[in-house]
């Protein structure tokens, strides 16, 4: 999938190619419809801030905010309400990827409104 991805002291971005995540227990695969860049992710870019969730080489996926739909739901998450897949969320989420699938934590992952 595609992926913002960036590197301490870059100070670019790259669209890069990063594995579909697989939700674990409590989570939600999301596919991103819309997600945000924020000042963390800026700061991480111009290695002024550290990315507890960076590959070995530094690398990582920008974008925590997130708005989509639920594509699957990994274990303890069956029948809950707004958690289904075709439901749509909003979450502050581990940065994975904007624009492409997203696993999420379920708990701080509110169904969307309308």
């Amino acid at each position: 999938m595609r992926a913002l991805r960036g590197r301490p002291g870059a100070r670019t971005w790259e669209v890069g190619r990063i594995d579909t995540p697989v939700p674990g227990p409590g989570e939600l695969l999301v596919r991103v419809r819309a997600a945000g860049v924020n000042r963390a992710d800026l700061l991480a870019l111009g290695g002024g801030y550290p990315v507890p969730h960076a590959d070995d080489d530094g690398s990582f996926t920008a974008g925590m905010e997130l708005a989509g739909e639920v594509v699957a739901a990994g274990p303890g998450i069956t029948g809950a309400p707004g958690r289904g897949p075709g439901d749509r969320v909003f979450a502050s989420a581990r940065p994975r990827s904007p624009s492409t699938p997203s696993s999420t934590p379920a708990a701080p992952c509110p169904s969307r409104p309308g």
